[in-house]
């Protein structure tokens, strides 16, 4: 499975729906991470890297080498060279209430694919999937 056929089928499930265990097995099967915003203050990756980041108001986190960077310290440091010389860098921003998406979060990584979570019919979060 790629990255974009596991968005298109997760796209426009509910809150709390947003991926199943047997989908979690097959995204790490294949080193995909899915990334999404869940209540107001949590960002969850699940399938190649299973965890969560405390992101009230939003939140920048790097993943590197498959661990997720959320330090302001180690994140300082990796905006500081180039991530050319570093191995397996990736960028994940979860933005709180994006302009220009009417939605609570939106979240972005170079060369994810989006897909939609819903809160009844309203959007509630633009999530990614990614390769790691």
């Amino acid at each position: 499975m790629d990255a974009k056929t596991l968005a298109a089928l997760l796209d426009g499930r509910q809150m709390g729906d947003e991926i199943t265990k047997e989908e979690e097995a097959i995204a790490k099967e294949h080193s995909l991470v899915v990334a999404f915003g869940y209540s107001d203050d949590n960002v969850e990756f699940r399938g190649a890297i299973d965890d969560e980041v405390g992101a009230y108001d939003g939140a920048e986190v790097a993943i590197v080498n498959g661990a997720i960077v959320t330090s302001k310290d180690e994140l300082a440091f990796l905006a500081k060279y180039p991530t050319a010389s570093l191995t397996g860098v990736r960028k994940v921003t979860a933005t709180w209430e994006p302009e220009g998406l009417d939605a609570s979060w939106l979240i972005d990584t170079e060369g994810g694919e989006p897909f939609d979570i819903y809160e009844d019919e309203k959007l509630f979060c633009r999530g990614m999937v990614f390769k790691l």
